[in-house]
């Protein structure tokens, strides 16, 4: 994955259209230290990290509808061993809450002890509000501020950073000015993101990453546990995807949240020993519905 530029590489901070080119400097030396974080090729990019997260998610849940099919028969089939799918139950559950709580990680440390989240990605850009102002957002590689209007290219790179600065600035087209920069409003709307998943980040604190003790769980309420579930988790899923997409524009960069189209056929070995041919056809429309679900979590950002 690469940032989108205008005319496919950098132009010189003299031929960027800003009043201050040492503000661009250390704008462009930012972006660039974060993009492998956002869209690297590292496992650990948070665009490794959503697609993992969301395709173990399609396979499960294709799976369990195998077993659904498959107990729609008498006698069920085909028959997986109980102790197998237990344990494939028991992986899915602790992997996914986990996946979900290291992108919620709050640390902000630097050196040794650093991760890649999307709170500490948030983070860097409130230490450096200073740097994310219009002027820098809109031509940092080029681009200009205005559009002149003799270049459709031009124009819909313009009008896109424009458009989407009115955004992180809380403001409108009429309220533009160079010097504007990131909103606490909309900073504080992608930490909401994070707020909604408190809970599910302390059962998973609780319950799986740390094996705590009575004492430490008397915070947990009856009605955590009873609502932590398959939705709760999926829901979690809409709020992440919703919140990297977001903090990815706010680098210049579109992180992929979508589910990974497969260059196979995923089911192929699945017959018979997971689904019958029977299934198959259903289980493969199964995949597709929860594809066209997945893509509505980002519609508009």
């Amino acid at each position: 994955m690469e940032r989108a530029l205008l005319f496919g590489t950098l132009k010189s901070i003299n031929e960027c259209d800003v009043d201050d080119k040492g503000s661009l400097q250390a704008f462009r030396d930012l972006m660039d230290a974060n993009t492998e974080n956002l869209i690297g090729e590292d496992l650990h990019s948070v665009w490794h990290q959503v697609y993992h997260l969301l395709w173990s998610d399609t396979v499960y849940r294709t799976f369990n509808e195998a077993r659904r099919l498959a107990a729609e028969v008498t006698p069920p089939d085909p028959a997986l061993p109980g102790v197998l799918i237990e344990m494939i139950d028991r992986w899915f559950w602790d992997s996914q809450n986990l996946a979900i709580r290291r992108l919620l990680d709050k640390s902000e440390r630097s050196g040794r002890r650093s991760v890649v989240s999307l709170p500490s990605l948030v983070g860097t850009v409130e230490k450096n509000i200073d740097l994310f102002t219009r002027e820098n957002f809109v031509c940092y590689d080029g681009c200009p501020y205005d559009d002149s209007g003799d270049n459709p290219k031009v124009e819909l790179f313009v009008n896109w950073r424009q458009s989407l600065f009115d955004r992180f600035a809380a403001t409108g087209r009429s309220s533009r000015s160079r010097k504007q920069v990131v909103s606490q409003t909309f900073l504080k709307e992608l930490r909401g993101y994070f707020d909604d998943l408190k809970t599910l980040k302390t059962l998973t604190d609780k319950f799986v990453a740390h094996a705590s003790t009575q004492e430490s769980r008397q915070e947990v309420r009856k009605e955590w546990l009873e609502t932590w579930s398959l939705q709760a988790v999926e829901n979690g899923y809409a709020e992440l995807v919703k919140a990297a997409r977001w903090t990815g524009r706010l680098f210049d960069v579109t992180i992929a949240c979508d589910l990974a189209v497969a260059q196979f056929d995923v089911l192929d070995s699945w017959v018979p020993g997971i689904c019958t041919e029977r299934s198959y056809v259903k289980l493969h429309e199964y995949w597709d519905a929860r594809a066209a679900l997945i893509a509505t979590w980002t519609q508009g950002i």
